[in-house]
């Protein structure tokens, strides 16, 4: 900053230098005569009176003490102008030393604050390292889930492709026991049907040999007695006639069983092994 004017010069000059047309009266100087004072610098050569032109100047001693008023005056108001410069420059000191405190202030404050954001730029740095290691290690988990995910997707379609044919199986399994029971039920009819016909082929033929064996008797006792009673010999006659009429019929009745009774064995036969080998095939 640049220094305060003073108005006045700096270094006062010697007291042989000085002349009266290099002063200048300031504020705080004596008022000036009404007689104006001059000098002509050359010195009086002459003994005695001076010259006439030289009748209205003051003396020497008045002249030498005005010089030095006038020096004092100078000194005087260049010591003001110093006073006030020096309280200038004192205020100007004491504004910048404020200012130079608070400027030391900001300035510890700033570095206070660099050295925090600092200190959370490393922690930040830490953290965006910290999370980038985190980010690769998901992301390696990740693509090991989705590589897992899609071989249990795909084990998932294997099983429920593996479950829907089971369950066709199942279905067709179901439909051929249902079918087996239906069948079991017609064979059993059809057991009870050929039980009852060789019951009542057994019975038929247990009555053939009766009948037979009656017929025979009868036979014999008839010709035995044909000597003797025509009337008996006429009855014996038709009742043999009758006979032999009931077991022709017996026999063909007798044939017709056992050839209903083979067709029936061989349907057994046929049906059973067909009934046993119909799992294995759908199996």
């Amino acid at each position: 900053m640049a220094a305060p004017s003073t108005g006045v010069p700096w270094a006062i000059p010697a007291r042989s230098k000085l002349r009266p047309s290099t002063l200048r009266r300031h504020a705080s100087a004596p008022a000036e005569s009404s007689t104006e004072i001059w000098t002509t610098g050359q010195e009086n050569t002459t003994v005695g009176k001076p010259p006439s032109a030289l009748y209205n100047l003051p003396p020497v001693h008045s002249l030498q003490n005005q010089s030095l008023l006038s020096e004092i005056a100078a000194t005087q108001a260049l010591t003001t102008h110093l006073r006030r410069d020096r309280d200038a420059w004192r205020t100007l000191a004491q504004e910048h030393s404020k200012a130079l405190n608070e400027a030391n202030r900001k300035l510890k404050d700033r570095e206070h604050m660099i050295s925090e954001l600092q200190k959370s730029k490393a922690s930040l740095k830490f953290q965006c390292d910290t999370s980038e290691a985190l980010n690769s290690d998901l992301s390696s988990c990740l693509k090991e889930a989705t590589m897992n995910l899609d071989e249990a997707t795909k084990m998932l379609e294997a099983a429920t492709t593996k479950r829907d044919h089971l369950a066709s199986q199942l279905d067709e399994a179901k439909a051929n026991m249902t079918k087996l029971r239906r069948s079991d039920r017609t064979k059993e009819k059809t057991q009870q049907q050929n039980l009852h016909l060789k019951a009542l082929l057994h019975h038929q033929s247990a009555k053939y040999n009766n009948n037979t064996n009656t017929a025979r008797y009868n036979n014999n006792t008839n010709t035995a007695r044909y000597t003797t009673t025509t009337t008996t010999a006429k009855r014996s006659t038709t009742a043999t006639l009758r006979s032999a009429t009931t077991a022709l019929n017996q026999d063909m009745l007798q044939s017709a069983l056992s050839s209903a009774m083979e067709r029936i064995d061989s349907l057994e036969a046929r049906g059973g092994q067909a009934l046993l080998d119909a799992p294995e095939e759908q199996g």
